[in-house]
């Protein structure tokens, strides 16, 4: 009998949970790359899918220009670059930006320095740290 109600426990243990997503299909990594004054540089893109939302950890920044921040762009195949953040790294050339925007749709996302505080509508020069989305 306790066997019995063991096996039957497990079953129906197992059939009330919901099945999950696995977890790669929920969050994508990606990396971008310096190039030219930001060969330096490099940076890690978490998308966090199912929040609609990504966090991107710069490393190796040259430090911007007083009155100036990084601006990072999202753009889409063939599109024109989107503002998605505005920030300044720490005196290491690092900090941890918080996309709050979903990567879905985009190609590529792409860094350049502009004035600041709020950076700019467009991009005021070509990405050195820049990586594809997928």
């Amino acid at each position: 009998m306790a066997v019995i109600a063991l096996l039957v426990g497990v079953l129906v243990g197992d059939s009330v949970r919901a099945p999950r997503a696995p977890v790669s299909s929920q969050v994508a990594r990606f990396t971008l790359a310096g190039h030219q004054g930001m060969s330096g540089a490099h940076a890690t893109v978490i998308d966090l899918k199912s929040d609609g939302l990504a966090l991107v950890d710069f490393r190796g920044l040259p430090p911007v220009a007083s009155g100036h921040v990084y601006e990072v762009w999202l753009i889409r195949a063939g599109g024109n670059p989107e503002p998605a953040a505005v920030f300044v790294p720490d005196s290491n050339g690092a900090k941890v930006v918080l996309v709050n925007h979903s990567l879905a749709g985009y190609s590529v996302m792409a860094v350049t320095d502009e004035p600041g505080p709020d950076g700019s509508a467009a991009p005021t020069q070509q990405p050195q740290l820049y990586g594809n989305l997928g």
